[in-house]
């Protein structure tokens, strides 16, 4: 299994190494790719399978409903 928070903190450590950034900064930010990093993997896994089911014309809108969702709530 692919941990999202340890990847996306190590990211967040070599894009910005030297800069001086406060470490709340940092987390925050790490916080945010780790979010994206998912959103990404269950958007590519659900496109996947619905090409393959062909279904790709019900997954657009259900999936950005769901990201709405996310983002406003």
């Amino acid at each position: 299994m692919i941990n999202l928070e340890n990847l996306s903190v190590s990211i967040i450590k070599k894009m910005f190494r030297g800069q001086d950034i406060e470490q709340e900064r940092k987390k925050e930010m790490a916080y945010g790719l780790s979010v994206l990093l998912g959103l990404l993997i269950e958007f590519s896994v659900c496109v996947g399978i619905s090409l393959f089911l062909q279904t790709t014309k019900f997954l657009i809108p259900i999936m950005l409903s769901a990201l709405f969702l996310r983002m406003f709530n």
